[in-house]
């Protein structure tokens, strides 16, 4: 946040990668984007290569932030091998925002299998 901050202040810069975790979290990238926003600095949501959860919150992020107005690399989780979740799914080159409670997406059958099996 910090570097952000002074970067964002100089004026130093003319676009932010924001990074979910690089960040710190939600509160935190949200905080950076407004910051952005404050200082009429473009912004994105860079890569964050993680599960479809990590990019099913980022996903809800980006929806919500009027300021995200170029490419986001969001479709990450491809890379991910074994993803415990689903629910999120580049289809046609598109990815959609999931329905469903919390994030829209689920712990996969075998996922959830395991988990009990090492809990039991």
């Amino acid at each position: 946040m910090r570097e952000i901050f002074e970067l964002v202040s100089a004026r130093a810069v003319d676009a932010v990668s924001l990074k979910i975790p690089k960040l710190g979290g939600l509160r935190n990238t949200l905080a950076a984007a407004r910051l952005c926003e404050a200082a009429h600095v473009e912004y994105r949501l860079g890569a964050a290569v993680g599960s479809r959860l990590l990019s099913a919150q980022a996903l809800h992020l980006a929806c919500t932030l009027r300021g995200v107005d170029y490419a986001c690399e969001l479709g990450e989780f491809d890379r991910l091998l074994d993803d415990p979740f689903g629910g999120l799914e580049v289809e046609a080159g598109v990815l959609r925002l999931p329905a469903g409670a919390g994030s829209g997406v689920n712990l996969r059958a075998a996922a959830a299998d395991a988990r009990k099996a090492r809990t039991a």
